[in-house]
C-alpha cells in the first residue's frame, strides 16, 4: 500500500510542474505582446508573475542552474530598460 500512496503524492507534484512550464511559457508570451506596446505596468507585473512561477518550480526541485540568476535579473532590472533593450533587437 505504501507504494499507491507514494505514486499519488509524485503525480500530482509532476503535474504542477508541468502546469508551472506551461505557464511560464505563456508569461514569456505575454511578455512579448506587452513590450510590443510599451506598456510599463503590464511589463513588470509580467516579470514579478515569472518571478513567482520561478520560485514555485525551485521549491518543487527545479534545479536549472541559471533560473536563480534569471529571478535576479528580472526583479533587479526596471521595465523600462527591458522594453528598450526589446526594441532595440
Amino acid at each position: 500500500m505504501s507504494s499507491k500512496r507514494e505514486l499519488r503524492t509524485i503525480a500530482p507534484s509532476l503535474d504542477l510542474t508541468d502546469a508551472l512550464s506551461r505557464v511560464e511559457n505563456l508569461l514569456w508570451s505575454h511578455f512579448d505582446m506587452s513590450s510590443l506596446t510599451g506598456s510599463i505596468i503590464k511589463v513588470r507585473e509580467t516579470l514579478l508573475s515569472l518571478v513567482q512561477i520561478y520560485a514555485f518550480q525551485t521549491s518543487l526541485g527545479d534545479r536549472r542552474k541559471n533560473l536563480p540568476f534569471v529571478m535576479a535579473a528580472l526583479l533587479g532590472t526596471s521595465p523600462q530598460k527591458l522594453l528598450c533593450a526589446t526594441h532595440a533587437s
